[in-house]
């Protein structure tokens, strides 16, 4: 996959994010590190495979949220304020009772 051609400003903002993902990926980095240590060639697959996926993972969902908390649209707040209803609202029946 090629690299998309960038603006100054682009640039600069890829600049502080990789610096900011790479701050936070140092930690995860470590854990895979010891995981391959502590791993015998005959046990790379299988458990150990996954931890390191789950670990990788855990990385991209961070940078998205290092991302994200720097767009201007990205909100901490409660998405509705509007108190739930303590009992349900009243009805009326659309058709008529039989007789």
């Amino acid at each position: 996959m090629s690299q998309p051609e960038l603006t100054a400003a682009q640039e600069e903002m890829a600049q502080q994010l990789s610096a900011a993902i790479q701050q936070e990926a140092a930690g995860i980095i470590d854990q895979m590190a010891r995981t391959l240590a502590a791993t015998d060639d005959r046990s790379v697959f299988g458990a150990t495979e996954f931890t390191l996926r789950d670990l990788v993972l855990r990385i991209a969902g961070r940078a998205l949220e290092i991302h994200l908390e720097e767009k201007k649209t990205a909100t901490r707040a409660v998405a509705c304020a509007a108190r739930s209803a303590t009992t349900p609202p009243r009805t009326t029946p659309s058709v008529p009772a039989p007789l």
